[in-house]
């Protein structure tokens, strides 16, 4: 997603020139200090919120979400500003806009023919507003384009919607069974072995939308899940293999991207000869411990003391050791 939305603003002139200008402010700042020392004074003087320097990356920050794919749709109806999958699975473009850009408009008003965001007084024209119009036209154009040709089949990814837990009326009986088959036509074609029994998930379609809308519709797909495993298997067995199954489907490459920069700041210079299962046990604390706040390192210290011999504790030093000083 991050590759759609750069090639979307490196089409656009205007887009690269503005990437450029907030560069050059950052970069003015953040390789003096003593420049960065009279801006914090200025924020004194004028009593103003510090502004902390952050540098360009142009829409690095949106990025898909790691909840699963039913979760995928409800994104890209928001993408951008105003990108949206309609009821047939094509994407077109609102006129409403997304909630940034919403925020925006909201804080210009105008008064006697004056303009004015967030209180202080701008110079605007017709032109200008033209211009930016036709920039947010042109970049979404060309982003549902990129989207398009990344997800060329967009009723199998707007199949998914089914199972997000807010999108399932229990009264209508015959929603999302088409859904339902796409998927399960995808994921169990001919000529492979099945992940789950076809018939069975059908038949259990119904049971499953009335319990999920009973209990759980204010939960993510991930916590449904959860649920649906821990308390549900035996009631809905092929329905929970196939919840299973969507949630591991990679739909983005950041989790890979975060393992490869945590692995860099584990295996340093200076710890070049660790040994490959012992970073797999560093990479899981670092990715699924808990936070290094709740981490009882007594308790860690006193199981390394006696797992085994070790000369660090023998002599004048045993008693210097932390965990016997609690």
């Amino acid at each position: 997603m991050y590759c759609t939305l750069c090639q979307a603003a490196a089409a656009i002139p205007s887009l690269q020139r503005y990437q450029r200008t907030v560069g050059s402010i950052y970069g003015y700042f953040s390789n003096s200090s003593s420049r960065q020392a009279r801006l914090e004074e200025m924020h004194v003087i004028l009593d103003t919120d510090d502004v902390k320097l952050k540098s360009c990356r142009p829409l690095a920050e949106l990025r898909v979400p790691e909840q699963g794919i039913p979760a995928k749709v409800p994104f890209l109806r928001k993408c951008s500003a105003c990108c949206n999958l309609n009821d047939q699975g094509a994407m077109q473009i609102g006129d409403e806009g997304g909630p940034k850009f919403q925020e925006f408009l909201a804080n210009i008003a105008e008064n006697n023919g004056e303009t004015y965001f967030k209180g202080e007084k701008i110079k605007v024209t017709r032109a200008m507003r033209q211009a930016v119009d036709g920039v947010r036209q042109r970049f979404l154009d060309t982003l549902i384009q990129n989207i398009e040709d990344r997800f060329p089949d967009i009723g199998l990814f707007s199949a998914f919607r089914i199972f997000d837990p807010r999108c399932l009326p229990w009264d209508n009986m015959q929603f999302g069974r088409d859904e339902l088959r796409t998927i399960l036509d995808h994921l169990c074609p001919v000529g492979r072995e099945p992940i789950v029994d076809t018939d069975t998930c059908s038949t259990e379609w119904s049971p499953f939308k009335e319990l999920v809308h009973a209990n759980y519709s204010n939960n993510s797909f991930q916590e449904l899940v959860k649920i649906m495993a821990a308390q549900h298997a035996g009631f809905l067995p092929e329905t929970t293999k196939l919840l299973a199954a969507i949630s591991v489907i990679p739909m983005s490459t950041v989790p890979c991207g975060r393992g490869f920069s945590i692995q860099n700041r584990i295996k340093t210079k200076g710890r070049a000869r660790i040994k490959a299962e012992h970073i797999d046990v560093l990479m899981r604390i670092c990715i699924e411990g808990p936070p290094i706040e709740q981490f009882d390192f007594y308790k860690a210290l006193e199981k390394f003391r006696v797992e085994k011999y070790r000369r660090i504790y023998q002599g004048p030093c045993k008693e210097r050791c932390p965990c016997r000083q609690r």
